[in-house]
């Protein structure tokens, strides 16, 4: 049987850090009641920003501001479903976040099939690769 061993790195909101080659900066976004963070994983001036699950905020924005990809979820049909507080992403406040970011490229992520996107929109798959 094979085990491997991760090593565990406690660090704080909005301090990079590298690791394999990366620099990783975390950024807490709001889920519910719990603490969730998104990030920025960065390499030889190509910046990929990923949202996690989050309600909309300022937060989102900043995290993906001149990214190279947003990769943003966007789980609810409206944002009016969600309770109080909020923790998922409409399309519409997903592209909202987007567009106030300055990023380059958005792929929605964590979407029910079962909901369609506007035509335009490029939504994650399984097997899914891009060049950056």
């Amino acid at each position: 049987m094979f085990y491997q061993t991760y090593g565990l790195l406690e660090t704080t909101c909005g301090t990079p850090f590298r690791t394999a080659g990366f620099d990783v900066t975390p950024l807490r976004v709001p889920h519910y009641t719990v603490e969730t963070y998104g990030f920025r994983v960065s390499n030889a001036g190509t910046t990929l920003a990923y949202s996690g699950d989050s309600a909309p905020s300022d937060q989102l924005a900043e995290l993906a501001r001149d990214a190279d990809l947003f990769l943003c979820e966007a789980t609810l049909e409206r944002g009016d479903l969600d309770g109080d507080p909020r923790g998922h992403l409409s399309v519409e406040e997903a592209v909202e976040a987007f567009e106030a970011s300055g990023a380059r490229r958005l792929l929605i992520t964590h979407r029910p099939a079962e909901l369609p996107l506007d035509e335009g929109l490029e939504q994650a798959r399984d097997g899914l690769e891009l060049d950056l």
